[in-house]
């Protein structure tokens, strides 16, 4: 799995990365309703995902001025 990063900052990088990590796992166990639950979690924080068969890009759907 190769994971784009186009975040905030390097520690955001590395917070969305084991997110989406963990989402991947979840979808490896077929445990949809985790994957769901972090995916939306990601989308809250402004983080489209697309999911390919080789891989999961991410991408920031707002600017980093929209966050606490």
């Amino acid at each position: 799995m190769e994971i784009r990063r186009h975040g905030i900052n390097a520690t955001h990088d590395a917070v969305v990365a084991d997110m989406v990590a963990q989402r991947d796992a979840a979808r490896r166990r077929k445990d949809y309703e985790e994957a769901d639950r972090l995916r939306a979690a990601l989308q809250v924080q402004g983080v489209a995902l697309d999911d390919t068969h080789e891989e999961t890009r991410w991408v920031m759907t707002r600017p980093s001025s929209d966050y606490p």
